[in-house]
């Protein structure tokens, strides 16, 4: 979605949060200015648009800031009105907020949660770059969490195919391939290949989504049992017999 035209209300997810949420108008700010030299001529200019979200959720009401820059021409004579976009500058769009959109959670390994936090901060000025460390990242849960290492990100994801559900087996495997992703398994993890865009928010996902399932969940079962295991230890302590006086 394109959030320096988007007319509100429109559905949205906020990457701090990853809710899904309506913003309305009263939760985005937008701007446009243009920048013109002499030098350049009266019909060229640079136009910037920053945008502004507020999330609208009470849990989270983080912002998102982001800006677009555009060479281009204008054909008014009465300002910009007028202005014809012609190619991005730079990569176009970058956001400077949130550096790092939905964070893992501590319970992950820090190696990965770093190699997480870049690929998203870089996913636009670099997508290639952006999907190499997610792929890095997805390497480093697989042998973390699963206590598995082999030569290729492919042959790890193979051997602990009997140990996850079939669906989210599949759906690494095809994430995997995707634009090339890779599609070389001869190759480990770390080899740069071409992508199509989309693809690098796709494996941060992923990412989002196992750390979710794996590292979460087992926190949250490791709570659960330590709390009931303490409770019983409680009950069990109160059924003894107090001890008798002499």
């Amino acid at each position: 979605m394109n959030l320096f035209n988007a007319k509100p209300p429109f559905q949205w997810t906020c990457p701090s949060c990853n809710r899904h949420v309506v913003i309305s108008e009263d939760a985005i700010s937008r701007n446009e200015t243009y920048l013109t030299t002499t030098f350049s001529g009266d019909d060229k200019a640079v136009r910037i648009r920053p945008v502004l979200i507020v999330c609208p959720s009470p849990a989270c009401s983080a912002p998102y800031v982001a800006v677009d820059a555009t060479w281009g021409r204008k054909h008014s004579d009465y300002g910009f009105s007028d202005f014809a976009a012609s190619e991005k500058i730079g990569p176009g769009e970058f956001i400077f907020a949130p550096a790092v959109g939905a964070p893992l959670s501590q319970h992950a390994p820090e190696q990965v949660r770093n190699d997480y936090a870049e690929a998203y901060l870089i996913r636009a000025l670099s997508p290639k770059a952006s999907a190499t460390l997610a792929r890095r990242a997805l390497q480093g849960m697989i042998r973390d969490f699963w206590s598995v290492k082999a030569k290729t990100l492919h042959a790890e994801i193979e051997s602990i195919e009997s140990r996850i559900e079939p669906q989210l087996f599949t759906a690494i495997m095809a994430l995997k391939s995707i634009g090339n992703i890779g599609a070389h398994p001869e190759h480990d993890a770390s080899v740069i290949v071409d992508i199509v865009e989309g693809e690098a928010d796709e494996l941060l996902r992923l990412i989002r989504l196992l750390d979710d399932d794996w590292y979460v969940t087992r926190a949250r079962r490791a709570t659960t049992l330590a709390g009931i295991q303490a409770l019983g230890n409680q009950k069990q302590a109160a059924r003894k017999p107090a001890p008798t006086s002499r």
